[in-house]
């Protein structure tokens, strides 16, 4: 694992996000790992980007999270993931869902 700053990756996620869905963009939260504090050289960085927009059209953007993953990824010599959320999928099931009750309890607000 290359050295790096982890404030670094959150202002450039921050950033692109920002870019890449505009108006659609509610929120970014750090999780995982890097949240906890217990990451290690095998670990991933893990964000959730929460969208304005339905389930169904979540989809669309694939190609902007691969964009911004893999050229994360490359900069920083490390595993950066992005996850797109529905707003309105997790309003409904936050409190239901394993992973968003993870993202609840041990996410970092990075963005909103």
């Amino acid at each position: 694992m290359k050295s790096f700053n982890i404030d670094e990756i959150k202002n450039d996620v921050e950033k692109l996000t920002k870019e890449y869905f505009g108006e659609l963009l509610d929120k970014v939260i750090l999780y995982g790992s890097f949240a906890r504090g217990d990451f290690d050289e095998e670990s991933d960085v893990d964000f959730a980007v929460f969208l304005n927009l339905e389930e169904s059209k979540i989809s669309n953007y694939m190609n902007e999270v691969t964009e911004i993953t893999s050229n994360l990824s490359i900069k920083y010599g490390i595993i950066v993931s992005l996850v797109l959320i529905s707003n309105f999928t997790f309003d409904k099931y936050k409190d239901v869902l394993p992973f968003y009750k993870n993202l609840v309890k041990e996410g970092k607000i990075v963005y909103g």
